[in-house]
């Protein structure tokens, strides 16, 4: 595919729009709207938490086309701006599946699925400064990619079609990689039938993925070497959760944790272990090792501080069985922002 677009008036249609309007005091505050006729998702704060990235779409059925995007939103200055426009001409199909930070802030990558309308598409990877400049793109087809600590690699989701049954597998490149010979085989195909999540370690010898073996979700470990390793299973879960659930390693490198409905799981990643611990809704959201957590009660989005057992109602939701609603943290717990019924809101909060 062509390199994604800057800016291009053909995708003002794949653009959300802005709202800068207060609300009152210690409410959270609506920051963009989708296209007509579009949706946002995929919301994700910059290392720094300085900046916040998010995704948008729009389906034009009666054109044959989709268009994708990803913007930019700074806080601080109250400013929205485009990152990258994935437009087409009628009968093709662009859908952002997946945006990553770099550890330093400086770059993204991005997976698109780019073909023609109402085909199965491909997934193509993009690695691109903050400004979207000079994008790169990655060899090979890439799926939910996801930087190591030190920046210089990423792990990604390959899918194996040689086989009677597509298998997905992991391998790892060079953030700057422009050869298929630069790859490095990391999970076989056939470990398992399907990844739902891959994350690095914090020390960026291993990866542990969310997968699915004979019809279970089992919690893994490879360790990334000189060659392929057969996968540790460090839990076997039961039922399966289904791609796009969210795997976190925490930062000092002991626990899985991972939402299951009402409740987060913290699985010791050298024993296997798992402790569960119950919320009154559904989980949407947690800080990376948990210290706050987001949850819903019917319309009613919550917040609640480990160790505290008075949560903080922030918004109430529209469409939330239609919609997936998606909280995300800054690093330092200062702020949130919340994207449901596909719009954004921004929440700060009060200091202390």
């Amino acid at each position: 595919p062509p390199p994604p677009q800057e800016t291009a008036d053909s995708g003002a249609r794949s653009q959300p729009s802005a709202v800068d309007q207060p609300s009152p005091e210690g409410e959270p505050q609506l920051i963009a709207l989708p296209p007509e006729g579009g949706e946002l998702y995929g919301p994700l704060w910059s290392p720094a938490g300085d900046q916040v990235a998010f995704c948008s779409f729009v389906d034009d059925p009666a054109n044959a086309v989709a268009h994708a995007s990803v913007s930019l939103y700074t806080p601080k200055e109250r400013k929205l701006s485009a990152l990258l426009t994935r437009t087409g001409e009628p009968k093709t199909f662009h859908r952002i599946e997946h945006v990553a930070w770099s550890p330093t802030g400086d770059r993204l990558v991005v997976s698109e699925l780019v073909g023609l309308y109402e085909s199965e598409g491909d997934l193509v990877g993009w690695v691109m400064p903050a400004s979207g400049r000079k994008p790169l793109e990655l060899p090979g087809d890439t799926e939910l990619p996801c930087w190591s600590p030190d920046g210089k690699r990423l792990a990604r989701l390959r899918l194996d079609q040689t086989r009677e049954e597509p298998r997905h597998y992991i391998d790892v490149v060079p953030a700057d990689a422009r050869s298929e010979d630069q790859s490095h085989l990391v999970v076989r195909p056939g470990e398992f039938e399907f990844i739902d999540d891959v994350v690095w370690s914090p020390d960026g010898r291993a990866l542990l993925c969310l997968a699915s073996r004979k019809t279970k979700a089992v919690v893994a470990v490879a360790r990334v070497g000189d060659g392929p390793a057969e996968p540790r299973v460090v839990a076997e879960l039961g039922q399966a959760f289904g791609f796009g659930t969210r795997l976190v390693w925490s930062n000092d490198g002991k626990r899985a944790i991972l939402a299951d409905n009402t409740e987060l799981l913290f699985i010791d990643v050298r024993s296997g272990k798992v402790d569960r611990r119950q919320f009154p809704g559904e989980v949407v959201g947690y800080s990376a090792d948990a210290e706050v957590t987001a949850f819903l009660v019917e319309d009613r989005l919550n917040v609640v501080v480990r160790g505290n057992e008075s949560p903080q109602m922030l918004l109430e939701l529209d469409n939330v069985e239609d919609k997936p609603v998606d909280v995300v943290f800054t690093p330092d717990l200062s702020k949130l922002v919340i994207c449901a019924d596909g719009k954004l809101w921004l929440h700060e909060f009060a200091k202390g």
